[in-house]
């Protein structure tokens, strides 16, 4: 628990651990400033943690070990593929896969704005508020 105090977790606060166990600081700092950023309902917080840890987990397990720090569009695809397409335990509304990219979209937000990321890995584009499209750059194809 010190570690959770030393990082300014307070109670009921949602946090995200690195795939090794670690307090992952930057993530953390993100949802720390997420009120700031027009994120204030609790469950709003709880479900944007839990959109942002998920995908990070995907990248781990899928990419072995890539950190969401270096993803891209192509990542974002293949998640989507994955949680919208697939089918299985995973699978998820249009509506729960829209928030979920929002709430990566706000990371790639505040990421810029920290300078942690020098430019957008992926972008959301809301189409007629009833389809998303992802761009950005992508692996040239084998």
């Amino acid at each position: 628990m010190a570690v959770l105090d030393r990082g300014g977790v307070r109670e009921g606060q949602p946090f995200i651990l690195a795939g090794d166990g670690s307090y992952d600081l930057q993530l953390n700092r993100f949802l720390h400033e997420l009120p700031s950023r027009g994120v204030r309902a609790e469950n709003s917080v709880l479900g944007y943690a839990r959109d942002v840890m998920l995908f990070v987990r995907f990248l781990e397990t899928s990419w072995h070990g890539k950190p969401i720090w270096v993803c891209d569009g192509d990542d974002l695809r293949a998640y989507k593929r994955v949680r919208l397409w697939c089918g299985g335990p995973g699978a998820v509304s249009v509506g729960t896969w829209n928030r979920s990219v929002a709430a990566l979209d706000k990371w790639v937000a505040w990421s810029l704005d920290a300078g942690l990321l020098k430019r957008a890995p992926f972008r959301y584009v809301d189409l007629h508020h009833s389809r998303v499209h992802l761009s950005g750059p992508s692996r040239a194809e084998p």
